[in-house]
């Protein structure tokens, strides 16, 4: 399963499981794909973060798609900093799971 950015909703909660860690993703403002973002290389440390999209494509062949998040891609973020704005790129997306604000629950493997 994917998830497309348009089905996102304010307090949605995503985990993204990759090849090397686990993220979650806090929704504030699903319009502009603006949340708070922890795990990874971040650990605990909750970092105001834009979901910018994914990498799709070969080795050498990436591709930027703004549709959605898809297990097989690297989610793109952009994170407030101290002097500016900082860039993290994930691993490789091995599974996602959507919370929705009402606990409904829809992942994929």
């Amino acid at each position: 399963m994917d998830i497309a950015f348009k089905e996102i909703s304010p307090s949605d909660q995503i985990m993204i499981r990759t090849q090397n860690s686990e993220y979650r993703f806090s929704v504030i403002n699903p319009e502009e794909r603006r949340g708070s973002l922890t795990g990874g290389s971040l650990g605990n440390q909750q970092r105001e973060a834009v979901l910018a999209g994914v990498l799709s494509g070969g080795t050498n062949n990436f591709a930027s798609d703004v549709s959605g998040l898809k297990t097989g891609s690297r989610a793109i973020f952009y994170l407030t900093a101290q002097n500016g704005v900082e860039r993290l790129i994930t691993s490789i997306i091995t599974g996602l799971r959507r919370t929705e604000s009402g606990e409904k629950h829809r992942e994929a493997a």
